[in-house]
């Protein structure tokens, strides 16, 4: 049950994005960048929180998740770029359809 309550709150949370963006008056550009900063020090504090910290340091997986990170940063872009040139429900459907 606490795992169906887990997935439910992050999918309300994923769609509830794109309404906050929409009303803040940041440039997606300077939006991206904070999210990902965010991300990879979540990421990281998780990551030495389970004592994992070593993950951070492979030197074959660099490359790997560098490019993983410039991915999502070109998808978060496009995603917050199309927010707010047109409409929430338009970049929703774009994003469910693609």
């Amino acid at each position: 049950m606490r795992w169906r309550l887990s997935v439910a709150g992050l999918t309300a949370s994923w769609g509830f994005i794109s309404v906050i963006v929409a009303g803040v008056e940041l440039d997606a550009v300077v939006l991206v960048f904070y999210r990902l900063v965010l991300a990879a020090v979540a990421l990281t504090i998780a990551l030495l929180v389970v004592r994992r910290g070593y993950l951070l340091r492979l030197p074959k997986a660099s490359g790997r998740l560098f490019l993983v990170g410039g991915t999502l940063a070109v998808h978060w872009f496009l995603f917050f770029a199309t927010i707010k040139l047109s409409s929430v429900a338009f970049a929703l459907l774009t994003v469910y359809t693609a």
